[in-house]
């Protein structure tokens, strides 16, 4: 549950942010209306409210990824290696002062996780591929070939 207090810890960092943006001026990327600067139309502030939202479910769905994922028994390979330190991943950066951004060890550890998925479908492809050519009649070198050779050198003899 240190996931929950990191959210938690980040959820309060990020309501302080909002407090001190609603207090400061927006980017310029958001156009103002009028000569004011600070005055910002209302779409604008929907827009920055919207992907506010966006950012907030994206962390809620990590988290609850993170936490379904610990639960997985495994052996000390590379792949449970990597669900730990997916799973052991700040939402935000450890020091956690005012004004950091959000750090990049939990994209770096969600980039690992993807690639041992894709090493793991291709162990799983090349495992399904060799079972089909072990079992194969018409490839000369298969086992099956081969226990079928046999077996009519023991009926001929």
């Amino acid at each position: 549950q240190k996931t929950k207090m990191d959210y938690g810890t980040c959820r309060e960092r990020r309501e302080s942010l909002e407090r001190e943006l609603a207090s400061r001026v927006l980017p310029s990327s958001l156009g103002s209306s009028g000569s004011d600067p600070n005055n910002h139309s209302d779409e604008d502030l929907e827009l920055l409210q919207h992907w506010i939202e966006e950012l907030d479910d994206f962390e809620a769905q990590i988290i609850r990824f993170c936490e379904s994922i610990q639960a997985i028994p495994g052996a000390d390979t590379e792949f449970s290696n990597v669900i730990f330190a997916l799973t052991e991943s700040s939402w935000a950066s450890s020091s956690g002062g005012v004004g950091e951004d959000i750090s990049s060890s939990l994209y770096s550890n969600l980039l690992e996780f993807r690639d041992a998925i894709k090493a793991l479908d291709e162990q799983i492809q090349q495992a399904y591929s060799a079972g089909q050519s072990l079992g194969s009649l018409s490839a000369p070198d298969s086992a099956a070939t081969a226990l079928q050779r046999a077996r009519n050198s023991l009926y001929n003899a």
